[in-house]
């Protein structure tokens, strides 16, 4: 666990890539370990010794910034105090100007497709919608009416296994109409999903079907066109009936635009998770109608002051269309020092119409050495209830005013400088003859005396002589 490293949120870095200045990067790929330390040579290579300068990298290495007070142009060794001719000691380059966004070629235009021109029908909609069980939403759909003096009114059918949905009449402002389930209604039908249609009315103004209590009926009279009764345990098969009804109608002139509705249950559903040093980003998914209040609360066992509930608890709304789940989103501060080492809970709820509906989502707190580093370091991390890596988020960090940039063109005469020392005012000299080189002459030895054998002999006697007279 301790060779985990932090997520990096900026680009990185490895060793001979460009940076450029006033860049934050992530370089943790191109340093050295373990002195952390890179070095820059006037003459642009690694020969010089001692180098011109030595940066010591402090701070966090996944997201450093390229100070331009600190930084030359040119190229940065690794240095551990020595160079290393066996390895590669390039660590990167710094370059003036930005780093350029990536241009998107355009393709051949013979590849594309002709786009089709859009239709009146394309500002129209939605004709599907999702709604979640017991929730009383808004249904909507916009249908342009343009050609129309005045506008039909509309009403709504919804096939399903309740007699509530049938005939539902909807409101109109401008070419949008909408019609707002009651509880009573969405609870009653069961998970699925339906068809339906959206009726307006024809030339005529009259709606040319109808519900009449428990029967299908028409403006005609009932020799000519007869009801036709639903029978509760025939529900499903209304459709089938008001289909048939209409083409027994000589005169049917309604507009009918087909919809479709899924029921759902209530349900919360996080889909993301992203972390800072001082918060946790959630974002998720919901069946509930758009602006539900949703109740984040971190730990709600562990909190019992209201103080405390309060410090660990957020809001966040649904947001979105009613043909699709809506999405919301929040933030929530977090301290992780205050946060025991283990297992926690952030609960997701929501009160609706009676209903409660939760979702649990697991983290635990975990303490890892991260290298690398200067020396390793003891830091508190957020896991997923698996262990598994919560992503960073990349947020904007406010930096230090920089000071004025160079033109964005790179001058390529300022990476291949060579610094040459002036000369010093010419003076006058005199060249001296050659001197002709003399053969040294070795030194005398010490003269050494030969002896004679017959001297070396009366002396050997001569001690043996007085050894045995004393």
């Amino acid at each position: 666990m301790f060779l985990i490293a932090p997520a990096s949120a900026y680009l990185q870095i490895g060793q001979g890539d460009s940076v450029y200045m006033n860049e934050t990067v992530d370089i943790s790929q191109a340093v050295s370990w373990p002195a952390f330390q890179i070095c820059w040579c006037s003459q642009r290579n690694y020969d010089c010794d001692p180098p011109d300068q030595v940066i010591d990298i402090e701070g966090n290495m996944y997201d450093y910034w390229i100070d331009p007070v600190k930084f030359k142009y040119g190229t940065y060794y690794r240095w551990d105090g020595s160079w290393h001719r066996g390895e590669n000691s390039v660590a990167f380059t710094v370059l003036p100007g930005k780093r350029a966004t990536p241009v998107l070629q355009t393709p051949n235009k013979s590849l594309i497709e002709p786009i089709p021109t859009e239709s009146p029908q394309a500002s129209e909609g939605p004709y599907s919608y999702l709604i979640a069980r017991g929730d009383s939403p808004t249904v909507y759909t916009a249908i342009n009416q343009e050609a129309k003096v005045t506008p039909s009114p509309a009403h709504l059918w919804l096939f399903s296994n309740t007699m509530l949905s049938l005939n539902l009449p909807m409101q109109r402002n401008g070419n949008v109409y909408s019609y707002q389930m009651p509880k009573e209604l969405t609870a009653n039908m069961a998970i699925g999903t339906y068809t339906g249609y959206i009726q307006l009315n024809g030339v005529n103004q009259v709606q040319d079907i109808f519900l009449d209590g428990t029967v299908l009926d028409t403006p005609y009279d009932d020799t000519v066109v007869p009801d036709v009764n639903i029978l509760q345990w025939n529900l499903m098969g209304v459709k089938e009936d008001f289909d048939i009804l209409r083409t027994k109608c000589n005169l049917f002139d309604d507009e009918l635009i087909p919809v479709s509705i899924e029921v759902t249950p209530m349900e919360i559903t996080v889909t993301g998770v992203e972390q800072t040093e001082d918060k946790l980003y959630l974002t998720g998914i919901t069946t509930l109608d758009n602006t539900t209040m949703l109740t984040v609360q971190l730990d709600p066992d562990n909190y019992k002051l209201r103080s405390d509930v309060a410090l660990h608890t957020w809001q966040a709304f649904s947001n979105g269309g009613i043909d699709s789940k809506r999405k919301f989103a929040t933030a929530m501060d977090i301290d992780k020092e205050e946060l025991y080492v283990g297992s926690h809970e952030i609960v997701i709820s929501a009160k609706k119409n009676g209903y409660d509906v939760e979702t649990v989502y697991d983290f635990k707190i975990s303490d890892v050495y991260v290298m690398p580093t200067p020396t390793p370091e003891l830091k508190r991390f957020v896991v997923g209830g698996d262990y598994e890596g919560i992503n960073y988020r990349a947020m904007p960090t406010a930096e230090p005013t920089p000071t004025p940039l160079p033109t964005e063109t790179i001058d390529e005469s300022v990476l291949n400088v060579v610094i040459t020392p002036e000369p010093t005012q010419a003076q006058a000299t005199t060249q001296t003859p050659a001197q002709p080189t003399q053969i040294p002459i070795a030194k005398e030895t010490i003269p050494t005396i030969p002896v004679n054998p017959a001297i070396a002999v009366i002396s050997f006697g001569i001690v043996v002589l007085l050894r045995r007279l004393t």
